[in-house]
């Protein structure tokens, strides 16, 4: 594998430089190896430089073959035994050659300065966080706080922090203050959203609850920034029981605390070990590109996603109430049922549709609880933080325009100041002007050297420019895999809640369905037992008029005997009558003739 430019540089700084030798001599020799392409270390590998390397330190420590230590070491040598004394030869710097070489050597050292990957910064001063990872946070028991007549009453919230067993009392613009102090201690990265400051209906159950969800992802969000963990305001925020100290704190803070709109200096940003990444290059400006586009779309894109889940939650609890209402019109039947001796299966339908639609109204509103808890309010979040970080590239972009339109303005005024050949007006020091000649007929030597202080600021503005552009790459990367772990986190528990309760409504609707199955089975059973004792009655009766109907024949018998006797005497009656009757005719008969007879008729 061919070796980097930057790892030759380091081995020459540290075999040349760093031991004391002269380096214009080093060059020298380079030079003589292969003229003008032996100072580009582009034409050398790595086995040629260290050849040259040995060589060179061979000349020194060879003076009678090499002229290239000074008179005086070798005095020294030949009176001093077993010794073996280096010393940089004397160059001649009046010479425009000698100047021109050690001009280089310094432009060298510039550009691989304005190169170089790291730059210092601020260390911050770590807390007893700093020792601890998994630390966790627990919000709880939000009160209700009156003041006074003139005070205006708060919500208080108890927070807990393991495993340090720390509990304090905070309220919302307690939190507020906090992220003010993050936001100014940590310029440079993205800070956890806070959730809105809401005015109107501040102590509903529903708001205190969300707000005591979203100021723990708030916390959790520091803690979880491998920079922004070490804060040591953070630990005092935790740990400060005192209301009175707490109060103190943040007058402390409002002394010390300039939470200035910008970075002049790059002292102002910190980080855990004092340093940080600065280098710039057109990856990381393409990246920078890609990094705001896709927070802007992901933002976007999050707020339909919150507004659509709000509508949903909205219908969600619509059809809730409506079928709470179903639920109590199958209540209401139910009771008419009862008061108006219906039979047990419809009545206890009515009693099963009741529980059933009870069920199903729970269930709806447990899916709204969790679609809101785990679902809308955690890509609310997400969509703020993607905000931040959209905010947080447009600050990348002002500074990346301050740092190219400078450069370009300070590159346009050497480009004049170099067409007019004054080197009085380059900001030069003497020995500079005296060889004129060097700097103008190398045009990117003369450029490294006019207008220090000009120079200096820019290369500040580049180092800041730098910082905040590697911060927010390493940002983006860092928040893209804590989302993928987040996201498949916070859904896997959605899925497993719901399925939960999905398992437990099935098991609610099988225990329904079950008891009015077994409703339904006695009552059968009791229409069986009623037809069983129905037929044994009919049979009884059957029985009975069976028996009844004998009773009937044996008395009709005897009737009938009875009958045909008195019919006979009845009979013998009439006829006895009928005798008497005709006699009795012919006897009146008989007198009615004698009588014509006597009278004469």
């Amino acid at each position: 594998m061919e070796e980097t430019l930057k790892q030759k540089q380091s081995f020459l700084r540290e075999n040349i430089l760093d031991k004391g030798y002269n380096a214009d001599d080093f060059m020298n020799l380079l030079h003589s190896k292969k003229g003008e392409s032996g100072l580009d270390l582009n034409y050398w590998s790595m086995d040629e430089l260290t050849s040259v390397v040995q060589e060179f330190l061979s000349m020194l420590n060879n003076p009678n073959e090499n002229n290239i230590k000074n008179e005086n070491n070798i005095e020294n040598e030949n009176n001093i035994e077993n010794e073996n004394i280096i010393t940089q030869p004397k160059i001649n710097i009046d010479s425009d050659e000698n100047y021109e070489q050690m001009c280089l050597e310094k432009y060298r050292e510039q550009k691989a300065e304005e190169e170089k990957e790291y730059g210092k910064c601020t260390k911050i001063e770590k807390s007893d966080f700093s020792k601890q990872n998994n630390i966790e946070i627990k919000i709880s028991f939000p009160e209700k706080i009156d003041k006074g007549v003139f005070t205006k009453s708060f919500t208080s919230y108890l927070v807990e922090t393991f495993p340090f067993k720390y509990q304090v009392r905070k309220r919302f613009s307690d939190f507020e203050w906090l992220q003010n102090i993050i936001s100014s201690q940590f310029v440079n990265y993205v800070i956890p959203p806070m959730p809105h400051k809401n005015y109107s209906d501040r102590f509903s159950e529903s708001l205190i609850l969300k707000r005591t969800r979203m100021l723990k992802r708030f916390l959790e969000g520091i803690l979880l920034h491998p920079t922004m963990r070490h804060s040591k305001t953070l630990y005092e925020f935790l740990s400060i029981n005192s209301e009175e100290d707490f109060e103190e704190l943040k007058k402390k803070y409002s002394t010390t605390n300039n939470n200035t709109e910008e970075t002049n200096k790059l002292q102002e940003i910190k980080s855990p070990n004092g340093n940080i990444r600065i280098s710039v290059n057109k990856e990381k400006e393409i990246y920078l590109l890609n990094i705001k586009d896709n927070a802007e779309i992901n933002e976007s894109i999050m707020k339909r996603i919150t507004k659509s889940y709000k509508n949903l939650i909205e219908l969600m609890q619509n059809v809730s109430e409506k079928m709470k209402e179903i639920s109590e019109l199958w209540k209401l039947l139910h009771e008419k049922s009862i008061k108006y001796y219906e039979t047990i299966n419809t009545s206890e339908s009515y009693k099963i549709m009741n529980k059933i639609m009870e069920l199903l109204t729970n269930f709806e509103n447990k899916k709204i609880e969790l679609i809101n808890n785990n679902i809308r309010e955690y890509f609310r979040y997400i969509k703020n933080e993607f905000h931040s970080m959209k905010e947080l590239s447009e600050k990348v972009d002002k500074y990346k325009d301050t740092y190219h339109k400078a450069f370009e303005k300070l590159n346009n005024e050497k480009e004049n100041l170099y067409k007019q050949q004054d080197l009085t007006l380059w900001g030069l020091n003497e020995n500079d002007l005296k060889h004129k000649v060097v700097f103008l007929k190398n045009k990117e030597l003369a450029f490294s050297k006019m207008l220090p202080e000009e120079s200096k600021n820019l290369l500040e503005t580049k180092n800041i420019y730098g910082a905040y552009l590697n911060s927010i790459i390493e940002e983006y990367e860092r928040i893209r895999l804590l989302n993928g772990k987040r996201h498949k986190d916070n859904i896997s528990k959605f899925i497993k809640l719901m399925s939960e309760f999905i398992t437990e409504l099935h098991i609610s609707v099988v225990d329904q369905v079950a008891y009015f199955d077994d409703i339904r089975d006695e009552e059968e059973l009791n229409n069986n037992d009623n037809k069983n004792q129905h037929n044994n009655n009919r049979n009884n009766q059957y029985n009975q008029n069976n028996i009844d109907l004998f009773d009937n024949n044996q008395f009709n018998n005897n009737n009938y005997n009875r009958n045909n006797n008195y019919n006979n005497r009845n009979n013998y009656n009439n006829n006895n009558n009928f005798y008497n009757n005709s006699n009795n005719r012919n006897r009146n008969n008989e007198q009615r003739g004698n009588n014509r007879n006597r009278f004469g008729f």
